[in-house]
């Protein structure tokens, strides 16, 4: 019982339009009108039964980037920017259209907040909000007396946190009778940029992992390019719908991406420091003895 626009001649595939949606660009269906069989009645009251449009998990984006000024006391300041395109930005733009700025400051402390301890936000601006135009992007200011922690002279970093990839949580049941059901296929991308003290060095100064699996992807990586460490991950979910059978090869794919996310990243003291491969051949050299 819902009324769209579809005008054939505009565009070679024509375009779509709920007027009733807000937070969606002039020519982009909201997620909840996407690939639904519709009757298109033109001018002569004929009828022809089509598909909506439907987007792929690469429309729908996510994308958090942090460029970090880390002190060797763990504190830092960070210019940061939340890039939200497609049925991301849709929604977000609904809630942000209600909300007064205080609200919205109040909200991205939060944000924050939850992924950086101690956190305390400086400024934010918004753009892609009004007028309605994708991509929706915040851009803000922060610092933070714990960005990362220190542990016997090292200092820790932990990339995972910024993803705040809660999506098991939902799933902690063993066993399901029905699908599960996603809204819409996405990817979320994190992409920080950490300039590091020229007292310190990672320990693994170039790292690469992934996993796939038939219901999403995920990959990390990180790469020292001279005094910054440019860190990077990514969540692929192709599928909208996971069938009953399917369930705990999903859990086990989220338990894998969830795990993968945890690494931390170490940084040594220059004076310190032993390459990785020089250690395991003292290591080997002891055992063989």
């Amino acid at each position: 019982n819902h009324a769209i626009a579809y005008c054939p001649g505009i565009a070679p595939e024509g375009i779509w339009m709920d007027a009733t949606e807000k937070g969606c660009p002039f020519d982009q269906l909201p997620w909840y009108d996407q690939g639904m069989p519709v009757l298109v009645i033109g001018d002569d009251s004929t009828a022809i039964l089509r598909m909506t449009p439907l987007d792929t998990s690469l429309s729908n984006r996510l994308i958090t980037e942090w460029q970090v000024d880390l002190d060797d006391n763990t504190s830092a300041r960070i210019a940061g920017k939340i890039t939200f395109m497609g049925a991301p930005a849709s929604e977000k733009r609904e809630e942000l259209l209600s909300s007064s700025q205080k609200e919205i400051g109040e909200w991205l402390e939060i944000y924050l907040a939850e992924r950086c301890s101690g956190a305390s936000l400086d400024s934010f601006t918004i753009t892609g909000l009004q007028p309605v135009t994708d991509p929706l992007e915040i851009s803000y200011s922060f610092h933070s007396p714990l960005f990362a922690r220190k542990r016997a002279g090292q200092i820790i970093l932990e990339p995972g946190a910024v993803a705040l990839f809660e999506l098991p949580n939902y799933f902690a049941s063993d066993d399901r009778v029905h699908p599960v059901r996603f809204r819409f296929p996405f990817v979320y991308e994190v992409d920080l940029l950490i300039q590091i003290s020229e007292n310190y060095l990672p320990e693994i100064p170039v790292y690469q992992d992934s996993v796939l699996s038939p219901f999403g992807s995920a990959n990390w990586s990180w790469q020292l390019e001279g005094q910054q460490l440019r860190v990077g991950m990514n969540h692929y979910l192709f599928q909208n719908d996971i069938p009953a059978d399917q369930y705990s090869a999903f859990r086990d794919f989220l338990r894998q991406v969830q795990e993968k996310n945890r690494k931390e990243i170490l940084l040594h003291l220059k004076n310190s420091y032993t390459q990785p491969a020089l250690k395991l051949n003292m290591i080997e050299h002891v055992e063989d003895e």
